[in-house]
């Protein structure tokens, strides 16, 4: 990767690990990432996220949320399935305890 393009890149927040690569996480600007590597790579750049409770991939490729752009998206979205059951709030409460606990 060109030295500038990593540059870019990290000025845009993204998180570098030498043994697990990129990093996305809450302070990233997603629009100056991407922006970045569709220059760079001369393709367009698509973002896929997890869900916040079951971690299972979810957004425009399976339908979850199809006309919406993921670079908007919190880290903490739910997908539908999660989103669906009756006690949501309450297993997304204890998620979120359970990660900053």
């Amino acid at each position: 990767m060109e030295r500038r393009v990593f540059t870019s890149l990290i000025s845009a927040k993204l998180r570098y690990d030498k043994g697990k690569g990129f990093r996305v996480d809450e302070q990233t600007d997603p629009y100056r990432v991407s922006s970045t590597l569709e220059k760079a790579l001369g393709e367009d750049i698509q973002f896929a996220s997890k869900c916040f409770m079951c971690e299972e991939k979810i957004g425009s490729t399976d339908g979850t949320y199809p006309s919406y752009d993921l670079r908007k998206f919190s880290h903490n979205s739910l997908c539908g399935t999660c989103s669906r059951k009756d006690d949501a709030f309450t297993l997304y409460a204890m998620r979120f305890a359970e990660l900053t606990g």
